[in-house]
């Protein structure tokens, strides 16, 4: 009986080591199971997991071929590996250099995984340092092209604590050239509360929120802000090395949570809050 693609991909996966994969991988293609990139990019994502050096090692010796006519998904399937919370702080100058050897000898890299790259950068760099690597990597921005709101995101991040800088490029470059409509928006403006959490402005970020939502007339929100903002400004701030907000702050801080947070009687987050109730008259 011939065995698919799932029944390998969950093998590979249930194993607890890269000598695991690797002997998945050895006798799938030994008996001609698995043959393709997208396969040969399973594989490389799960040996990835327990050993990146090894599965870039192993993509590089599959793209020496001039018969694999490597595909750019298949590099982003490591990408995707390298640059993953868990190994993103040891791997993004591997990711980097991934990247630089996709542009000098193809295939070229897409959206996707210029945006893996920058989110790596914008954690693990400074934001001058993070900045001089994107704009080597992404190139100077097209006016007549358009991007979407993950790759805004990512492009903002990599300001770090420099919130007007990032302020300024959304305002100045990159607004009138994000797609997507209202939820791409919303994503790229998640990006500028990253970085007023970066440089402990709640302030910046709330008002981003307000913004967002008045500009946005999301159906159903009733003016209220999304919890992606805040979600996005504490990620910001957690990636500080001082935490610490003044007092003035700190009510900025509270009113962002307060104003994103929806509400739902069956909301567990909510159970310990006093509530009131307004009546307009």
């Amino acid at each position: 009986v011939g065995v698919d693609d799932f029944t390998m991909q969950t093998l590979m996966r249930s194993r607890n080591g890269a000598q695991g994969v690797r002997r998945i991988w050895r006798m799938a293609t030994d008996r001609g199971y698995l043959r393709g990139q997208a396969r040969f990019a399973s594989y490389v994502r799960e040996l990835g997991r327990f050993d990146a050096r090894a599965a870039l090692a192993e993509l590089r010796r599959y793209a020496e071929n001039p018969k694999a006519n490597v595909k750019t998904k298949t590099f982003n399937a490591l990408l995707s590996v390298l640059t993953s919370p868990e190994n993103k702080a040891r791997h993004t100058d591997d990711a980097v250099e991934l990247v630089r050897t996709m542009k000098a000898e193809g295939p070229s890299p897409d959206s996707v995984t210029l945006t893996e790259v920058m989110k790596a950068l914008a954690t693990t760099k400074a934001g001058a340092e993070a900045c001089a690597v994107r704009d080597e990597l992404v190139g100077p921005l097209e006016a007549r092209q358009s991007y979407d709101g993950r790759f805004v995101n990512a492009f903002l991040r990599c300001y770090g604590e420099d919130v007007s800088a990032a302020m300024s490029c959304w305002k100045s470059e990159l607004k009138t050239k994000t797609s997507g409509g209202a939820a791409g928006t919303a994503q790229a403006l998640a990006g500028l509360c990253y970085c007023a959490g970066r440089s402990a402005r709640p302030d910046v970020a709330l008002k981003v929120s307000y913004a967002a939502t008045k500009n946005n007339g999301q159906k159903g929100r009733a003016g209220k802000p999304d919890e992606a903002f805040a979600q996005a400004y504490f990620n910001g701030k957690r990636a500080r090395s001082d935490p610490h907000l003044s007092l003035t702050m700190k009510v900025f801080e509270n009113l962002l949570e307060v104003e994103t947070k929806s509400f739902s009687i069956d909301d567990k987050r909510a159970k310990g809050d006093r509530k009131i109730r307004i009546i307009w008259n």
